[in-house]
This record gives structure tokens, C-alpha cells and sequence, in this order.
């Protein structure tokens, strides 16, 4: 299952696999689990109250800690749903770069980043 091309991770690329039939029972829930961990990796990475601080490095944690013999681990999900867990990992990461990046460049006072 190609979820995601070779460079990067978008978040419409990863939505596509919950815009399908939405599977039933265990896998749905495994689905919205793995579904909560990214989108809360995402959205409070640059958290700066305690709640979303908390949310982030428990999304961090749980995606890329060593609990793989648990069967809703990260590593169990993914495997499960056919998505490479190592792949999305650094996916996550490459894309939590690109923003720190984005968000570093200096300011020049015109409304435009200053591009090097």
C-alpha cells in the first residue's frame, strides 16, 4: 500500500487513508489511535502551554518508543494496517525539520520570509 511519497510526508497524503471505507472493530480502532498519535505529533510539536506539551511527548513517546510487544503499539498498528512504521517515523521527523526551518528564517520586515 503506497501511502506516501519516497521524500516526504503530507498531511492530505496521510488523510487519503481515512477518507476509505472506514474499517470496523479492532482495525478502526487501531486506525483512529495511529490517527491521534500523528495528528498530535503535528499539531502541538511547537506547543508552548503544559496541555500541549503533554500531548506532543505523549504522541513522541508512544511513536517513537520501544513497545512493540504491546498489540496497539505504534509498531503493531502499522504493521497491521500495512503502513512502514520506520518510513513514517522519518516521515514525521523530516516534516517537523521543514517546519522548524520555515519558522527560523529571519523576519525582514516586508510580510516575506528572507530567503538565503
Amino acid at each position: 500500500m503506497e501511502l506516501f511519497q519516497p521524500d516526504s510526508i503530507m498531511p492530505e497524503e496521510f488523510a487519503d487513508l481515512f477518507r476509505r471505507k472506514i474499517p470496523e472493530g479492532e482495525r478502526g480502532l487501531m486506525l483512529a489511535v495511529l490517527r491521534d498519535a500523528v495528528e498530535c505529533f503535528q499539531k502541538y510539536r511547537s506547543a508552548s502551554d503544559r496541555k500541549g506539551e503533554a500531548l506532543f511527548r505523549d504522541a513522541r513517546i508512544y511513536i517513537f518508543g520501544e513497545q512493540d510487544d504491546w498489540f496497539f503499539s505504534f509498531d503493531s498498528i502499522c504493521d497491521e494496517l500495512g503502513i512502514n512504521p520506520q518510513y513514517l517515523r522519518e516521515g514525521l521527523m523530516r516534516q517537523a525539520a521543514k517546519a522548524h526551518r520555515i519558522k527560523s528564517r529571519p523576519y525582514n520586515g516586508s510580510g516575506r520570509r528572507k530567503i538565503k
